[in-house]
């Protein structure tokens, strides 16, 4: 259990840093700690804690919105995509953040249309809304598959170093 407190730390600085720091849109570290945290943290509860607790932490800096409450659905359920199909396969990594990334895109994505301040709620508002969330949606997408193992990878050597270090 201290294990994965400290990658639920660890991610969790991470993932605040990466959103406080100047970046291209939607190009942070979150989609990785939310794969990763659904990868590495065996305690559902606390892989979850950690994503919320990463998007509560910085959202208080950089400003609460309207449709936060969809962002928040979107990290949590890529976290649980991770929970369900965790493996230290490079492939299954892939692919947790491909689905995780569209998951997120299309539940963040409904949440704006849904909120009705940018776009009409009709058909055509809502096929608008998902066109101007392409490059959103990229740059989210590039930057999980990227990072995602990344972070896994260098969190296990990590742990593998820090375990051989109190055997020895």
């Amino acid at each position: 259990m201290k294990k994965e407190i400290a990658f639920s730390v660890s991610l969790v600085l991470i993932a605040v840093v990466s959103r406080l720091i100047t970046h291209q849109w939607n190009f942070t570290m979150m989609g990785a700690v939310a794969v990763i945290a659904g990868f590495l943290i065996s305690n559902r509860p606390l892989a979850l804690a950690t994503v919320l607790s990463s998007l509560l932490i910085s959202d208080y800096f950089i400003q609460f919105h309207n449709t936060m409450i969809t962002v928040y659905l979107g990290y949590t359920l890529m976290a649980l995509i991770g929970i369900f199909m965790a493996s230290n396969k490079f492939s299954r990594m892939v692919a947790v953040s491909f689905i995780g990334s569209v998951t997120f895109f299309v539940v963040s994505n409904l949440g704006v249309w849904f909120e009705g301040q940018l776009y009409p709620q009709t058909f055509a508002g809502l096929i608008n809304c998902f066109e101007m969330a392409v490059p959103f949606f990229r740059n989210e997408m590039i930057s999980t598959m990227l990072l995602a193992p990344v972070l896994y990878y260098s969190l296990s050597a990590v742990a593998k170093q820090v375990n051989a270090e109190q055997s020895a």
